[in-house]
């Protein structure tokens, strides 16, 4: 009986909080830094949390939270580090192993030029509209980034990765097991993604020329027609242990095999 607890889908937190546990609604808090300083940076501790940041306006970090409990109330801190906001969310006690006993949504409205790091486990991170460094890891969860300028670092364990409308100059992107697909809108400078086992693809602006290295252990390699470039400054760097590998350009351009 205890065994089958385990295999239970996490979202049955939602429908057991429903009907015997705790759910409120949203709670809303405006974070300012002592002394009315510049917002440098937001740094998020999430465990299982979702985690979504949108731009927002200058000099304040609004914060969204929402609980959902059985019988432990998760726990979310917010501190300020000088100009750095620290919050960590948890679902404390034994319960919160089996992702029923609660789940915590945090939704953040941030200035777009701030870095933000965040550190995951199971839940989703979605990042859009931002412009400065993003520093994203995660051990399951999906991450997904829309819209966003700044240097990308992302890791995740066997989660997925979408990128779309990036205008990012440098993106550095892996996973253990799970898909990386990243879509630009400006020619990037360099792009290294690196998958274990998964699919690698990677979509430039027509017209846009790279070096392209990597290896593919098992699986395709196709490269956009035009696309490769020996003598460009610009470099994609695509691994796959075991999957695929396409480079292509937005929009669609006939493939051509790549070398492997």
């Amino acid at each position: 009986m205890i065994s089958a607890l385990f295999i239970v889908s996490p979202m049955a937190v939602e429908t057991w909080a429903y009907f015997g546990g705790h759910r409120p609604g949203p709670t809303e808090s405006l974070e300012v830094p002592p002394g009315g300083g510049r917002v440098q940076r937001l740094q998020v501790d999430a465990g299982n949390a979702s985690v979504t940041v949108r731009p927002g306006p200058a000099g304040q970090v609004r914060v969204r939270q929402t609980l959902i409990w059985s019988t432990t109330k998760p726990q979310v801190r917010k501190v300020w580090d000088g100009s750095v906001l620290k919050v960590q969310a948890e679902c404390p006690g034994w319960w919160s192993l089996t992702g029923l006993d609660c789940s915590v949504k945090l939704e953040f409205d941030v200035p777009p030029e701030i870095e933000i790091q965040v550190v995951g486990t199971s839940g989703s991170t979605d990042v859009r509209g931002t412009t400065g460094r993003l520093d994203l890891t995660s051990t399951s969860g999906s991450t997904t980034l829309t819209d966003v300028g700044g240097t990308i670092w992302a890791r995740t364990g066997s989660g997925a990765l979408e990128g779309t409308g990036l205008s990012s100059r440098t993106a550095d992107v892996g996973a253990n097991s799970g898909s990386l697909d990243l879509a630009f809108t400006s020619a990037p400078d360099k792009v290294t993604a690196k998958v274990g086992s998964g699919a690698v693809t990677i979509g430039v602006p027509p017209g846009s020329h790279y070096q392209v290295v990597g290896r593919s252990g098992s699986g395709s390699r196709e490269y956009a027609a035009g696309l490769e470039e020996s003598t460009s400054p610009r470099i994609i760097d695509a691994t796959a242990g075991s999957g695929s590998v396409d480079v292509d350009y937005v929009g669609g351009v006939p493939e051509v095999p790549g070398a492997s």
